[in-house]
């Protein structure tokens, strides 16, 4: 197992922006450092879930039905879009009257479907992930580099976000707020997107 090089690899996926990060940044806007706690639950189930799937083959079988994986890519862009959806009007919302301004509270099973349906994690697992499991792949290969990936994951998310919470005490979080949503939306809509339109 190649945990060095798994390590050099995974580090610029976990520190561009998707799912989790967008996810985690609205969370943590909402609720503090204690809201970042269910993104990173939800998020790692996934990875785990991920790693879990490949470990056990079921990942190859579903790879060998093309039916099957682009229905569950199917599946993932229209949550990952109607995620984006949800944080531009969140970004919409904010500042507008107390009886419109309904904060939605991320659950555990947000984050989760947010990355158990991306066909971006489901991609890394089926080429990238095995590509590291050493020449006699096993379940607990994949276990173990599966929470390598929730450790980092977990550390980029808590020091990014933070960081935000630190630099946002000198701006208005509701203008915070506002930016992020939107443009965590956006750009989490433009990544989700961006397959189909070129």
């Amino acid at each position: 197992m190649d945990i060095l090089g798994f390590i050099v690899t995974l580090l610029p996926i976990i520190v561009s922006p998707g799912a989790s990060f967008a996810i985690a940044l609205n969370s943590t806007l909402t609720q503090g450092m204690k809201g970042l706690l269910v993104p990173i639950i939800g998020t790692g189930l996934g990875i785990l879930t991920h790693g879990l799937l490949v470990g056990i083959g079921l990942s190859k079988i579903l790879a060998s039905y093309p039916w099957a994986m682009r229905s569950i890519g199917i599946l993932g862009t229209l949550y990952l879009v109607y995620l984006s959806i949800t944080l531009i009007n969140t970004g919409l919302k904010v500042g507008k009257s107390a009886a419109n301004n309904v904060i939605r509270t991320v659950t555990v099973k947000d984050a989760y479907l947010a990355n158990l349906l991306n066909p971006k994690a489901i991609v890394l697992y089926l080429v990238v992930v095995s590509n590291f499991v050493g020449t006699d792949p096993s379940l607990i290969s994949f276990l173990v580099l599966s929470s390598i990936h929730v450790l980092m994951m977990a550390a980029w998310l808590a020091v990014s976000c933070g960081s935000l919470i630190i630099f946002s005490s000198s701006i208005q979080i509701n203008t915070l707020r506002k930016y992020i949503n939107i443009g965590g939306g956006i750009l989490l809509l433009l990544i989700t997107l961006t397959p189909y339109l070129f």
